[in-house]
């Protein structure tokens, strides 16, 4: 693998020029959400594979790194859009250059250049998990079983294993269904010759005993056993005139007699007790429409739950504290499985009912058959209607087995009695069966021949279909031998793997939290394409993750899982990491933990990690992890990141002018101002004049921000008053004064007042014009900062009427609700 000396990114996502020096060391980024953090982990990805994971990945619809890894402004100039690496290979103790445009990304230079360069960097681009997201990580420890499987195996370049079981899988059950399909076919032809014979059963002596009378007739030796070459016309030597001829009397009358004795009588008793099994389930899944639904939305819901991250759905973003929507989910899942058993016992008793009206709908087409060819023909219009409206419904009931769509059509077809004929399809019946009874009579010798000949016709077509069920049900039986040889010796295999990576898994997490899960132990099983995970709760058995640990437990547990598995994969290899916002809900009582953990038992690695949370930056510089580190404290379009070092942003503007350099101290300005009233107009829930295209810029949010924090501090003044709070209301009033002041300056209030005076034109201030411009600002911002911990407030709660402003330490605080 590799070490990150240097990074520089040009108009590539949404950083416009940017260069972070790591010197082989690890490095923090840090800065809230929508600042560039993550654009620098893309850079690093694209440059050493010349993809971009967060636009390729699963749930990326049409995006591409051609198309949106340019910076938004050239988005038509890929060829400007470019990434360079200076890395440090250890194992030839090389450096060299790694540049990549998005013009040709599945291209790159090295320099210097040679095949050990390319070799060693061709090692790093089949390893793209160097980098992850939480989301990603995370997904090992809530994901389902099978998912588990799969994201695992890919990480430990075992997923050729699910791809080969997938393979045998699918043959398995392709197998299993030409199996079944054959038995439908072979009961299918068996139940036409029955008919014929005039036999309910399959009982080889009682067929031979039918065909033997026949041939008794024709003085023709009687057959002795019924195989597989058994000839029922053998010793023949003519066949009958009629068995040629256009209509054959007896097969024709033989059908009709069917479909009267059908009509009358209705389906058999095995087609009637599969009948009302499936309306019973029909009427189940009517009576539960959610199940079915559900049912249909199984992939989503399963992704669903191992997308879901914080206290809101991840797929439309509406609040939901995290434990009740995975439980949600978890019940919904459930329903859907069990409606899953339901379907598949209907779809059984449903092919059944398709086989029996398949065979119904062939007679009745033999029937209208017979009719076109008597001279002359016979109208068989309304049988014909017939046998169409039966298609239909035999129609709608495979779109259902397929698709699951329409369930209350299938319920029509299936209390509507099919086999019932209209009058006028009685009539087209009965004319046939009057023209047919007219037809000469043969002597017996003809009739006997006849039968034979359509007997014998009829069991060609069983022994065919016997012969290809038996070839199916053979390499049906193969194809789930060979697969679950293969799952159990893959498994015997994989489990073997799984317990090393979980030895790993379980002492570092024991570290981590040594002081009250000193003897917590992780197990991973394999089973036939799933991953199960459980882990020990304080000694009352093993649960899945998401079954009692907190978010900061299960966040800790995914890094912990992502170590075992990184060394499992790469050993002495894993010389580079990166972690994108991975830690952000371990508590601050293990983040001390996490940072000897990544020293300790990795020390060979550079990891380069992202966050949002200053407080962990502070960590991982006190325990040593990082020495080097840079903030982005905002984003624009324009400039990219906005990256500060250790001076405050008003120092750097300071130092701006007293170097006489408005146009730089302006620039400063402006994008910080950008940023916080971001924050700010969120923060105190600005009433913001609404823009379709979403773009605000200052001369939008910054009044609006004003006029709520007056507005705000104007009620709390009312509150203070209601509850006699006399000293709280003169803090607020002078507080109120304090506001006003700085909105009244001249500077600020020209500004907000004339939108054509635009920040752009700060540049052309003397040194103390723009100063008075920056005092006005400190101190209106000064007003919403608490001295303690320098956070901005914020209205709280957050989703219904405020009733406090407050800081994240609390020492600043205002009551807002009145007695």
């Amino acid at each position: 693998m590799i070490c990150i000396e240097k990074i520089e990114i040009e108009k590539f996502r949404g950083i416009r020029a940017l260069s972070l020096d790591l010197k082989k060391e690890n490095f923090g980024i840090c800065g809230p959400n929508g600042t560039g953090k993550s654009g620098v982990v893309d850079a690093i990805e694209f440059a050493l594979t010349g993809n971009v994971s967060r636009l390729s990945g699963r749930g990326t619809g049409g995006l591409s790194v051609r198309s949106h890894a340019p910076h938004v402004k050239e988005r038509n100039e890929p060829k400007l859009t470019k990434v360079t690496l200076t890395v440090h290979i250890p194992s030839l103790s090389k450096f060299t250059t790694i540049t990549r445009t998005v013009a040709t990304p599945s291209d790159c230079t090295f320099d210097p250049d040679g095949q050990d360069v390319r070799a060693a960097l061709e090692k790093v681009s089949h390893h793209p998990e160097f980098a992850l997201s939480r989301r990603e990580i995370i997904r090992y420890i809530l994901a389902e079983p099978n998912r588990r499987a799969t994201d695992v195996q890919e990480l430990l370049r075992l997923d050729e294993i699910e791809q080969t079981r997938k393979h045998f899988t699918k043959v398995a059950n392709s197998m299993h269904g030409v199996k079944n399909t054959q038995e439908q076919v072979l009961a299918r032809e068996r139940r036409d010759l029955l008919q014929t014979l005039e036999l309910d059963e399959w009982i080889s002596t009682a067929i031979l005993e039918v065909i033997n009378a026949r041939r008794e007739v024709l003085s023709l030796p009687l057959l002795e056993k019924l195989e597989s070459e058994t000839s029922f016309k053998e010793g023949m030597l003519t066949a009958s005139k009629s068995a040629d001829a256009p209509v054959k009397k007896t097969e024709a009358a033989a059908d009709i007699e069917q479909v009267n004795r059908t009509a009358i009588s209705g389906e058999n008793e095995s087609t009637a007790v599969k009948r009302r099994a499936a309306l019973e389930d029909i009427r189940v899944l009517i009576a539960d429409a959610a199940a079915l639904r559900r049912f249909k939305q199984q992939s989503l819901i399963k992704a669903g739950i191992n997308l879901v991250e914080n206290d809101a759905c991840p797929l439309c973003d509406t609040e939901w504290q995290r434990e009740e929507l995975l439980k949600h989910l978890q019940a919904k899942l459930q329903s859907a499985e069990h409606a899953s058993e339901l379907l598949s016992k209907l779809n059984s008793n449903l092919n059944h009912i398709v086989g029996e009206m398949n065979a119904y709908i062939d007679v009745i087409g033999r029937i209208i058959t017979w009719s076109t060819k008597l001279k002359p023909a016979l109208n068989t219009e309304a049988l014909s209607t017939h046998k169409h409206t039966t298609e239909k419904s035999v129609q709608t009931l495979r779109d259902f087995i397929a698709e699951k769509k329409d369930i209350d059509a299938v319920k029509s077809v299936l209390v509507s009695e099919w086999w019932n004929l209209s009058k006028e399809a009685k009539n087209n019946l009965n004319t046939c069966a009057s023209v047919i009874a007219k037809l000469p009579e043969v002597s017996d010798e003809n009739k006997a021949q006849e039968f034979l000949t359509i007997a014998d016709e009829k069991y060609r077509r069983v022994v065919k279909a016997r012969l290809e069920f038996d070839t199916a049900n053979t390499h049906s039986k193969v194809a789930a031998r060979v697969l679950g040889v293969y799952q159990e010796r893959s498994d015997a295999i994989l489990e073997t793997l799984y317990d090393e990576v979980a030895d790993d898994f379980t002492e570092y997490y024991r570290s981590l939290n040594q002081e009250d899960e000193s003897d917590f132990e992780g197990k991973l099983t394999p089973s036939a394409a799933k991953l199960g995970f459980d882990v020990d709760f304080y000694g009352y058995g093993k649960f899945p993750p998401g079954a009692y640990h907190s978010e900061g437990h299960q966040d800790g547990m995914g890094l912990c899982l992502y170590l075992a598995l990184m060394k499992r994969t790469l050993g002495d290899k894993f010389t580079f990491c990166v972690l994108d916002d991975v830690l952000m809900s371990i508590d601050a009582g293990h983040r001390r933990e996490v940072c000897k953990l990544l020293k300790r038992k990795f020390p060979n690695t550079q990891f380069i990690l992202t966050t949002h949370d200053k407080v962990w930056l502070k960590f991982m510089q006190t325990e040593g992890l990082i020495k080097n580190s840079r903030t982005f404290s905002g984003w624009t379009v324009d400039t990219g990141p906005r990256v500060w070092r250790h001076l405050d942003v008003w120092d750097e503007i300071e130092e701006s002018l007293q170097k006489d350099d408005v146009e730089n101290a302006a620039a400063i300005l402006r994008r910080y101002l950008e940023y916080i009233s971001n924050i700010l107009a969120d923060s105190l829930q600005a009433e913001v004049r609404f823009k379709g295209n979403g773009q605000y810029d200052l001369g939008d949010l910054m009044p609006a921000i004003i006029q709520r924090w007056r507005k705000k501090i104007s009620d709390a003044i009312q509150a203070a008053k209601s509850w006699n709070e006399h000293q709280e209301e003169g803090r607020l009033c002078e507080l109120l004064g304090r506001i006003n002041d700085a909105q009244k300056r001249k500077e600020l209030e020209q500004w907000m007042v004339n939108p054509l005076v635009h920040y752009n034109d700060w540049a052309n201030l003397q040194v103390d014009e723009f100063r008075s411009i920056v005092k006005a600002f400190f101190d209106i911002l000064a007003t919403m900062r608490c001295e303690t911990c320098e956070g901005y407030v914020e209205l709280q709660p957050r989703n219904t009427t405020a009733e406090t402003i407050r800081c994240d330490c609390g020492k600043f605080f205002i009551n807002l609700r009145r007695k």
